[in-house]
């Protein structure tokens, strides 16, 4: 059993809202360890791909990802 269409957009929504809630702890996080940014740019990221959904309602799973995975704009979300 595969996953669907409606399945992989809610998990891409409820991804967005936890890193819109955690997105603090993930900056402080990696303030620890790195540069201090991953929280901000896992929430723009996804806060990006929930806002561009509605225009991909007609297209296929394996186009959403496949947008996602090589458009510039989600480079942050996707690497």
């Amino acid at each position: 059993m595969g996953l669907t269409k409606q399945q992989i957009v809610s998990w891409l929504q409820l991804c967005a809202e936890v890193f819109s809630e955690q997105r603090d702890f993930l900056t402080q996080l990696d303030t620890e360890i790195g540069d201090g940014d991953h929280g901000l740019n896992m929430n723009r990221g996804f806060n990006k791909v929930v806002e561009k959904l509605p225009s991909f309602a007609d297209k296929d799973i394996g186009f959403i990802l496949k947008k996602y995975r090589h458009d510039p704009a989600f480079k942050c979300w996707w690497c």
